[in-house]
């Protein structure tokens, strides 16, 4: 499992459509198709029912989005926190008066 497949699964979670999560993310259909199979795989468990041209989410979807949610919040802000403390200014002055 990795924070592309769970931004995947995001997206098509809120869009419930394959397709508009494929707009919104900028990927092609078969992608996020790909990438939510590869999450079912993992996870050993269907995160969708394909019902036609619309999809449902399971029992373990609605388990997974809130932290798939937290996961993703929580790795922005470290990225956030790591960039900002990179660009702190660190160190000792030495000030000398007469």
């Amino acid at each position: 499992m990795n924070i592309h497949q769970l931004n995947v699964f995001v997206s098509v979670y809120r869009h419930r459509s394959f397709t508009k999560a494929s707009e919104d993310l900028g990927l092609s259909q078969p992608t996020v198709s790909e990438q939510i199979k590869n999450l079912e795989d993992q996870l050993n468990c269907k995160l969708f029912d394909r019902l036609g041209r619309t999809i449902q989410p399971t029992p373990e979807a609605e388990i997974l989005y809130p932290k798939a949610l937290q996961i993703i919040e929580e790795l922005s802000e470290l990225k956030s926190f790591i960039s900002e403390s990179r660009n702190m200014v660190s160190g000792t002055i030495h000030i000398g008066a007469s």
